[in-house]
């Protein structure tokens, strides 16, 4: 069992200095990155675990077969990999080598697909940062983990000057989070509601690169991010949003399909202060209104205004909430109307607050056009 320490509140800043980020190519790999090691140990791995670890191999790789390296980070039940996530991957298809050594070059990593890795127990060795890197770039995707401690700090220093480059950072602290709910429907997220975990380390955006994306977040932290230069966001963001409570502003994504006849858009409001109320809101017609009412907030919508009220959310303990979407029946102040073929929609969330005293807020605006 890892150390324990509390949720982190802010960055060292001293990791700020770390390198630039890395150029994206054409050939490009992908990366996820997940906070926790436990996720795929024998400690925790149940079903969902193990639709994960399959979803997350067939994601990196871009295909249901493929060779991937598995270091393994300890051979102790919290930091190993699974015998159901080990089965699992070779029913899949996925030919996986699995080892406990640290000591690759980059010519031997390019003899696979995908190589997940986090630091190893107790040692703290790491792949080389640089090589591990130049495998991204080159075609190679990874996916890394935090978590496996003893020394969030020491691991943070050995984690981020490679995830750096691809513009993420894991805090300096673990977050004691043993399971974590599941509101994206990303490709590796597909089917899953929870995820269990053992006190990971949450990692946090730089801003660096437009092709990394928290896909699950937790406050104002990011519990499992991607790096992708192909990713281009089913919704994308306008009119951005003014900080809440936690000092970062909320962000609403949009998941699924933009396809009508598929019916399957859900919306995902993150980085909420915990334990409040809000609902979300539709039209066709973006706008600016300041401070609406006395809001802390921007409203990007404005005309004929939907108010989802019927699905009244909590953020809970983790600063989330989501709904599916009924395209069939979007509300609008006249009554609900189904979302036809070509039109433009935009939605945005409206949430409480306490900053300091009673207040309300906005996330950003997303907009999609239907197909």
């Amino acid at each position: 069992m890892k150390h324990f320490q509390t949720m982190p509140t802010a960055i060292a800043t001293a990791l700020l200095a770390l390198v630039g980020s890395a150029p994206a190519s054409a050939q490009s790999g992908r990366i996820f990155a997940a906070h926790d090691v436990n996720t795929l140990s024998t400690s925790v791995a149940g079903p969902e675990e193990v639709t994960y670890a399959v979803n997350l191999a067939t994601w990196l790789v871009g295909s249901s077969s493929g060779s991937i390296l598995a270091i393994q980070s300890g051979t102790d039940a919290f930091r190993d990999y699974s015998v159901d996530v080990r089965n699992a991957l070779a029913s899949a298809g996925f030919q996986v080598t699995h080892t406990a050594s640290y000591s690759w070059t980059l010519a031997q990593l390019q003899v696979h697909d995908a190589v997940f890795v986090g630091i190893s127990f107790p040692s703290a060795l790491f792949l080389d940062p640089d090589v591990l890197a130049q495998y991204v770039q080159g075609g190679g995707s990874v996916y890394v983990f935090g978590g496996v401690g003893n020394s969030a700090v020491g691991e943070a220093s050995i984690l981020n000057p490679f995830v750096s480059q691809f513009g993420l950072m894991y805090d300096s602290l673990y977050n004691g989070l043993i399971s974590s709910p599941i509101c994206s429907l990303h490709p590796v997220l597909e089917g899953v509601t929870s995820l269990g975990s053992g006190n990971g380390q949450t990692l946090r955006e730089l801003g660096t690169t437009p092709f990394t994306r928290g896909v699950e977040r937790v406050l104002d932290g990011v519990l499992y991010a991607l790096y992708d230069p192909a990713f281009q966001p089913l919704a994308p963001s306008y009119c951005p949003a003014v900080a809440n409570s936690t000092g970062s502003p909320a962000i609403l994504d949009g998941w699924g399909s933009a396809s009508t006849a598929a019916n399957s858009l859900r919306l995902v409001a993150s980085a909420l202060p915990a334990n409040q109320f809000g609902y979300f809101l539709a039209s066709r017609t973006q706008g600016l209104i300041v401070m609406p009412g006395g809001s802390r907030g921007n409203l990007c919508i404005v005309g004929a205004i939907g108010r989802f009220n019927a699905q009244i959310q909590n953020s809970g303990l983790f600063g989330t909430f989501c709904i599916d979407v009924d395209l069939t029946s979007v509300p609008q102040p006249v009554g609900s109307v189904a979302v036809q073929v070509g039109e433009t929609w935009n939605f945005q969330c409206w949430y409480r607050d306490n900053d300091p005293g009673p207040t309300s807020n906005f996330t950003d605006a997303v907009t999609m056009t239907f197909l």
